[in-house]
């Protein structure tokens, strides 16, 4: 049986019993009619606690005497959590001499909380010996010490009086806020500084209401006494849309729902659904679909990876709102030719994606426009997007692998470049080479092959002639779609600056794992 610890016993009363209960001289004592249970609350929340009846025991006092064979009365506090406060020890001598230790633990039997008046309340009684060889039984223990302390006392639960059942969340729409629009709604829990509702007796107000400012709490008082707060919390407050509803909260448990009880009241219900009214709609920007375009892929299929590349002279118009090129990975957001901050993107590019694999571009949390988007209404259509990675195609590890179309797009492409990235415009090609890996030199899965082109450029102006110079640009890691499109990792390629004249000696100059055939 567990047992259930009463406070607020008295020591000095408990003393008084203890010498009352051991009374011999006309008979043994019976310490029913000492030992009584108080019960305090209200009905149907009603506590019971133990007590001692004093007057009683000051009575019987004066009619009796104490035994011979008893040298110590007195009434301790139980160390353990599980039992009573009121126990009985009591130590007397047998004839023999031989000293005994003796207690009566009291302990509830059932329900002792949440009673209501005509409950029934049991206290039973167990005897204990510090002795364990000692082997006296309850009747023995009860002629030797002259104490009979009933094993099992009944009492009636009287005297509660009636709870008064309030609904502290009768208000509580008044204390919350809902902004942005429809889908996107979010919620938030603001108590005004002026929030009051008056129950009887009971005021609920604001906690903390300095200034003004609004809580997420309440405090309760009856008259002066302050109860204490309660948090109050939401279910969910964001990406809400109308009709949806909110649930406003408090923990039943807590210290202020006790001192509450403790006054005379309960709550009607710990929680209370609030809807969600009409936010208006929101504008929704497809800002992923717009910059999914520029997500780009290097490697061939089964090695390939994703990267955004935004171009600096992007400008997107989506509704009211221009997307501006800032970074290859962001935007800058122009509203009403006002910059409003940067939407930044990311992209999982896992190594080794194949072709039909999944990648996704992302928005970044630390991106500066979403908030000053969402005070205009406007919001993103997603924050993530998914997207099919194309055909990589497929590594080309041999000159034969080219076609004659294929190697022309790769000078063009090469002198495109060439010209681009040298301001006098006077570039020239020299020879191109396909690279193809040796037999016995170390590799990796990827490509086996590289292409070589060499250009020539007017380097300077001596006396008025020309001084040539030469360059070389290494294509690593060239792979060919199934629709036959020549793709260039130009994150592989390297550049080789030569200053003499001997263009036919490139090629000795190069990675020495590699054998090299002219090609154009």
């Amino acid at each position: 049986m567990k047992k259930t610890k009463i406070s607020k016993i008295l020591l000095p009363l408990s003393f008084l019993l203890i010498m009352v209960i051991c009374l011999t001289s006309c008979g043994t004592a019976n310490a029913e009619k000492l030992i009584g249970v108080e019960f305090s609350g209200f009905n149907e929340h009603g506590t019971a606690s133990v007590k001692i009846d004093d007057k009683a025991a000051s009575a019987v006092l004066d009619r009796k005497k104490i035994s011979n064979y008893l040298t110590k009365l007195k009434s301790r506090s139980s160390n353990s959590d599980s039992s009573l406060d009121l126990v009985f020890e009591i130590e007397y001598y047998y004839e023999t001499g031989d000293a005994v230790n003796l207690f009566y633990d009291l302990d509830f039997e059932g329900k002792h909380d949440n009673l209501s008046n005509g409950d029934k309340v049991v206290v039973v009684s167990s005897v204990n010996s510090t002795f364990e060889n000692v082997g006296e039984t309850r009747k023995s223990i009860e002629k030797g010490s002259g104490i009979k302390v009933p094993e099992r006392m009944e009492f009636t639960v009287e005297g509660l009086g009636d709870i008064k059942t309030v609904d502290i969340l009768k208000d509580i729409e008044k204390c919350v806020s809902f902004n942005g629009a429809n889908r996107h709604g979010k919620a938030q829990i603001s108590v005004p500084g002026d929030f009051q509702t008056q129950i009887g007796d009971l005021t609920i107000s604001q906690n903390n209401s300095y200034y003004g400012d609004a809580s997420s709490s309440l405090k309760l008082t009856c008259g002066e006494k302050d109860l204490g707060t309660l948090s109050l919390e939401l279910d969910k407050a964001e990406n809400l849309n109308k009709g949806d509803t909110v649930t406003v909260s408090f923990d039943p448990e807590s210290a202020t729902i006790s001192n509450l009880k403790n006054a005379g009241f309960y709550f009607s219900a710990d929680k209370k659904e609030i809807t969600v009214p009409d936010l208006g709609d929101a504008t929704e920007l497809d800002v992923l679909g717009k910059i999914s375009k520029f997500v780009k892929y290097t490697g061939a299929n089964g090695y390939g990876s994703a990267y955004i590349e935004i171009p600096e002279d992007t400008n997107i118009q989506i509704g009211g709102v221009y997307l501006k090129g800032r970074y290859k990975s962001s935007v800058s957001v122009v509203y009403d030719n006002t910059d409003i901050g940067y939407i930044e993107f990311n992209i999982s590019s896992d190594k080794d994606l194949k072709n039909g694999s999944k990648v996704y571009l992302t928005v970044d949390s630390d991106s500066t426009a979403i908030e000053p988007l969402h005070e205009k209404n406007m919001y993103l259509k997603e924050d993530e997007k998914e997207i099919t990675v194309p055909d990589l195609g497929s590594y080309i590890n041999a000159k034969n692998e080219l076609t004659k179309t294929d190697i022309a797009t790769i000078k063009k492409m090469a002198m495109e470049n060439a010209a681009a990235n040298n301001s006098s415009k006077t570039v020239k090609f020299e020879a191109m080479y396909f690279g193809t890996i040796k037999p016995d030199a170390a590799t990796s899965n990827r490509a086996k092959g590289k292409i070589i082109v060499v250009y020539s450029y007017v380097d300077m102006i001596i006396f008025g002639n020309p001084n040539y110079c030469y360059r070389v640009v290494v294509y690593n890691d060239i792979h060919k779609t199934s629709d036959g499109n020549i793709m260039v990792d130009k994150t592989n390629n390297d550049s080789i600056y030569i200053r003499d004249d001997d263009v036919s000696t490139v090629t000795e100059r190069l990675d020495s794992n590699y054998s090299y055939e002219k090609i154009g």
